[in-house]
């Protein structure tokens, strides 16, 4: 019986280059390990969507949103308002994709060691605390200049 040997594989010209951005971890998949790392990337996906609506509405805002002037004689614009109102969007959604990229590697790094962590989303409620002030703010800003 002859032997037969296999083929050498193909090697790459630039297999350093991809060995470097390679940064692909294989873990054993006991228990839920595949389920949890799905739904680690889903809660990134949704901290993504939140990011691009907030930063697609403060471009929005800037770009589309005018204010009525307070003068009812004067027909022009107020743009004093609309400029700091559409950054204060885009800085929001910024810091919500920041914080979900934090979360996705603190948990993809905790999975990788089989542990977990329970939290009580404090980011959550604190960016729900901002946009709220903001609304607010948002708000008391129109209706004073529809008063005064």
């Amino acid at each position: 019986m002859s032997e037969t040997a296999e083929p050498p594989l193909p090697t790459l010209k630039h297999a350093s280059l991809l060995s470097v951005l390679d940064n692909s971890i294989v873990v054993q998949n006991e228990g839920s390990m595949a389920r949890d790392q799905f739904a680690n990337e889903r809660t990134w996906l949704s901290w993504t969507k939140l990011a691009c609506t907030l930063i697609v509405l403060g471009f929005t805002i800037i770009m589309n949103l005018r204010l009525p002037s307070a003068d009812p004689s004067n027909p022009s614009i107020d743009e004093r308002y609309t400029k700091p109102i559409g950054i204060t969007f885009v800085a929001i959604g910024l810091v919500a994709y920041m914080c979900g990229l934090i979360k996705y590697f603190k948990n993809l790094r905790l999975l990788i060691q089989h542990r977990t962590l329970v939290q009580a989303g404090w980011i959550s409620f604190l960016l729900m605390g901002i946009v709220s002030i903001f609304t607010c703010t948002l708000m008391l800003i129109i209706i004073s200049n529809h008063l005064g």
